[in-house]
């Protein structure tokens, strides 16, 4: 195997390597890797607002009101994930229950007309979409455990990746 090759896999294998350790972080701690995501995403936002912000002004002859307001609403989001993640883990699996909520109460009533058509499939569609409701209504109840859940099975799938990636390297080497 030529060098060249050789550098790109030692490199790929660290990358492996980290997706591995990432895994695990996401696993044991999903909390609060995922308040660290958060702090980093509301570090770069700010950064964004700050940018935008700082433009609009420099640039006052061209009124563009609207990058003054957006660098505002960035300023603030970013301060706000960095300072309390915590409310966006909260946020986003209530956003994510009532958005599924609403769509299983859709196909349900769908499913209920179906039924009442006589067409055959409107019981797998009574039976999803009572599951999907039923799954809402805990995240609804569950915000914070429904994120830390999730974040155990993300965390158990980078492990599971990352271990099929380096068992591929190791095969690769042998090419």
């Amino acid at each position: 195997m030529n060098d060249k090759i050789k550098n790109i896999m030692d490199r790929t294998i660290m990358d492996e390597i980290l997706l591995i350790l990432l895994g695990f972080a996401l696993l044991i701690w999903p909390n609060a890797t995922l308040s660290l995501v958060f702090r980093v995403v509301g570090i770069v936002i700010l950064i964004m607002g700050i940018i935008r912000t700082a433009g609009y002004v420099k640039n006052k002859n061209e009124v563009r009101t609207k990058d003054l307001i957006i660098g505002i609403i960035e300023l603030i989001l970013g301060l706000i994930l960095i300072i309390a993640p915590s409310v966006f883990i909260t946020i986003g699996p209530l956003c994510a229950a009532v958005l599924i909520g609403y769509y299983a109460i859709v196909s349900l009533v769908k499913g209920i007309n179906t039924l009442r058509a006589g067409i055959k499939g409107g019981i797998a569609a009574v039976v999803i979409s009572a599951i999907a409701l039923i799954l809402a209504i805990i995240i609804l109840f569950h915000p914070v455990s429904f994120a830390s859940f999730l974040m155990r099975l993300i965390g158990i799938a980078l492990i599971i990746a990352g271990i099929s990636m380096v068992v591929a390297s190791y095969e690769n080497r042998k090419i």
